[in-house]
């Protein structure tokens, strides 16, 4: 049943393009949704510690 269903669209002379162009159309606007960031935002977090050590040579 399936494989007759298949083997018609694909004998169709307009329906496997219009069925391209569906799925490069839909293919094109979920990409235009994907929430993409190339530079994301981010802090650099650090510690400074100083000691003081009496008779050390610096």
């Amino acid at each position: 049943m399936s494989l007759n269903i298949i083997s018609r669209i694909l004998n169709h002379k307009t329906a496997p393009n219009l069925f391209l162009m569906l799925m490069i159309f839909l293919g094109l606007f979920a990409a235009k949704q994907l929430n993409t960031q190339f530079f994301p935002n981010y802090s650099i977090d650090y510690i400074s510690i100083s000691i003081k050590w009496s008779g050390a040579s610096t």
